[in-house]
């Protein structure tokens, strides 16, 4: 792109330039999707629009989707209709046409994968840096799950699991089959979480649903699924809440 307001397109790799798109307007950013059929333009007021690179009509005929006072747009890797806005201090996350409600945000978008945008409170970090500290905590990477994922956790809370896994087929992604996995293992549900890991084909969740069924006890096996799914603080928990319940019973 051009402060001018041109974008030229080119094939690749041999480079040819296939496509001059005309803006008018200075533009300040440009961002494709995953497969190249949407770009977002930032013009140098925080104008933000799409562009459906695939229209055969004249480029002044974009999408719907236009926002003010926009700095920055991240597109999904895995979602190519899906993105994250930045607008001031607050993240929209926009799947087609639908946005979902703007939270307050005061980080950088540093990936939008598996239905989730991690976001890095980069000014903080620097505050540490300067102070000396070249570990910053964990806690200044914040986890914002979009609304299909979000929807999904609300649905295992109300609903039974196995409904629950009907509604994901209507709509499915691997992310719904992890979470509705782990949703099933904290259940000790052992058909819907086998269920789950077949729709991925994670062959090595579906070796330890196996091994899971062998342990004697329902807190070895939530002892199990804890370090199955890295939770080392829960496991610890639970093995000290057993020995001292074994005490206890002597």
């Amino acid at each position: 792109a051009r402060s001018s307001g041109i974008v030229l397109r080119y094939s690749l790799p041999a480079c040819t330039l296939m496509e001059k798109i005309e803006c008018l307007f200075r533009i300040s950013k440009i961002a494709l999707n995953s497969i190249a059929t949407l770009m977002s333009i930032i013009d140098t007021s925080g104008y933000c629009m799409l562009i459906d690179m695939e229209s055969k009509e004249p480029r002044e005929d974009i999408t719907n989707f236009k926002k003010s006072d926009v700095w920055n747009v991240v597109w999904a890797t895995d979602l190519p209709d899906s993105f994250a806005v930045m607008e001031k201090t607050k993240i929209s996350l926009v799947r087609g046409v639908e946005v979902e409600e703007a939270v307050p945000c005061s980080g950088y978008v540093c990936d939008y994968n598996n239905l989730q945008v991690k976001v890095v409170m980069l000014d903080e970090i620097m505050k540490m840096h300067f102070k000396g500290v070249q570990a910053p905590s964990p806690d200044y990477i914040t986890v914002y799950d979009n609304k299909l994922l979000h929807d999904m956790k609300t649905a295992c809370e109300k609903l039974p699991l196995e409904q629950v896994s009907s509604l994901i087929d209507k709509d499915p992604h691997p992310q719904l089959w992890r979470a509705l996995a782990e949703e099933a293992l904290n259940h000790l549900d052992i058909k819907v979480a086998e269920h789950a890991f077949v729709k991925i084909h994670d062959y090595y969740g579906l070796q330890f649903l196996r091994r899971l069924q062998q342990f004697q006890g329902e807190q070895f096996k939530r002892a199990e699924i804890a370090a199955f799914l890295k939770q080392d603080d829960e496991v610890e928990k639970i093995y000290v809440h057993m020995d001292r319940k074994y005490v206890l019973e002597k």
